[in-house]
């Protein structure tokens, strides 16, 4: 139940630049996704409900149009929390799935991290998260990419 309420608070804030998308928390669906509609996966890295410097990349990068339409044309995006609320806890098999993937791919447990990965899930890149403006986020997301 979680997972939707994560879901829908993303679409909501990015609706609200009329550019909405969709997050999805599997990444067995988001290597399948990727592999059909031939595009690369976009992991990330969040605390939801204590990292400040998530709220930043936010507002920085991911609830802006520029982010929203390199998204919709080049990535399937795949969100994994790390919520401490007791109120805002994953269930179970989330915490676990989660965990997993921040064991192979983000082992120093970062936050935020930005992952690109190929459809198979080999890790093409990682995207610096550190102050930057929205076209920075953006060019470097490209270069990752190679577009």
């Amino acid at each position: 139940m979680r997972e939707l309420f994560v879901i829908a608070i993303f679409s909501c804030s990015t609706a609200a630049f009329g550019q909405e998308l969709t997050w999805i928390t599997d990444f067995e669906e988001a290597k399948e996704k990727a592999k059909e509609q031939e595009k690369l996966i976009l992991i990330r890295f969040t605390g939801s409900d204590w990292c400040a410097n998530c709220v930043r990349l936010d507002t920085a990068l991911i609830e802006r149009p520029e982010f929203a339409g390199l998204a919709r044309s080049k990535f399937v995006l795949l969100y994994l929390d790390f919520p401490s609320k007791e109120e805002n806890a994953l269930s179970l098999k989330q915490q676990d799935h989660n965990q997993k993937l921040m064991e192979q791919f983000n082992p120093t447990r970062a936050f935020p991290a930005i992952l690109i990965l190929d459809e198979k899930g080999k890790v093409l890149g990682q995207m610096s998260v550190r102050p930057n403006t929205t076209a920075g986020y953006v060019e470097l997301l490209k270069e990752i990419i190679g577009s």
